[in-house]
Parts: structure tokens; C-alpha cells; sequence
């Protein structure tokens, strides 16, 4: 009985944290198990965040690296500092780095040099 009552918690406070759908990522299969479906279904309704919730949560997280990177212009950087920065995961900072590779230049695996894309631009218009 204590297991079921300590898989409930892990996954209510999944659903706190990380909302609906995105819970089941974070609860193993092991621990879903224990827990009966119907209940699963009752704690959705009962405890799951909106989507909107969830969604300021990955503002936050954009704000807290774009902030700091405005800050630290030129330099390097590696993803589990970004992601202890932004209080997130390497996954989330990862696709971070990804999409903006204006403002993250690889420069090894893992590490990033910061950049100024406004001040780039400007340089690049100088040159040309």
C-alpha cells in the first residue's frame, strides 16, 4: 500500500512541476505501473497545471538564459552551466543552443562561446 501512496505522490509532483502531458516523461514505467488507471486519470483532473502554467514556466527558463547571456558577452559556456543558469534540463538548454545559433557559437562539443547578435549584425553591415 505504501509503494501505490509513494508512486501517487511521484507522479502528483510530476504533474505539478511539469504539467500534462510532459508528466509521464518524468515518472518512470515502473512507478506508473503501481498506480491504477482510473486513479491516474483522478489525479490528472485533480492536480495537473494548465498548459498556459507550463508554458510561463519555459518563459521563465528563456528569460533567466537570455538574460545572463546578455550579460556575459564573449563567453564560453557549457550546456550544464546553461542549464543550472536557466534551472533546467541539458535537453532543454541543448535545443536551446540549437535554435539560436545567433547567439550560441559552438566551439566544442558541449561548449558555447555567447554572441551579441545586434552587435554582429552591425559589424557585418560595416565590413560589407
Amino acid at each position: 500500500m505504501t509503494r501505490t501512496k509513494d508512486a501517487e505522490k511521484q507522479i502528483i509532483t510530476a504533474m505539478k512541476e511539469h504539467g500534462t502531458p510532459n508528466w509521464i516523461a518524468y515518472v518512470s514505467s515502473s512507478v506508473r505501473q503501481l498506480v491504477p488507471a482510473q486513479r491516474i486519470v483522478e489525479l490528472r483532473t485533480e492536480h495537473a497545471e494548465t498548459s498556459a502554467n507550463i508554458a510561463n514556466k519555459t518563459a521563465t527558463k528563456n528569460d533567466l538564459i537570455d538574460t545572463w547571456c546578455e550579460q556575459h558577452v564573449l563567453e564560453q559556456v557549457t550546456l550544464e552551466e546553461l542549464a543550472t543558469i536557466g534551472n533546467c534540463s541539458k535537453s532543454f538548454v541543448r535545443k536551446k543552443t540549437t535554435d539560436r545559433p545567433d547567439i550560441f557559437r559552438r566551439i566544442k562539443r558541449s561548449t558555447f562561446e555567447v554572441r551579441d547578435p545586434q552587435a554582429d549584425r552591425q559589424a557585418k553591415e560595416v565590413t560589407q
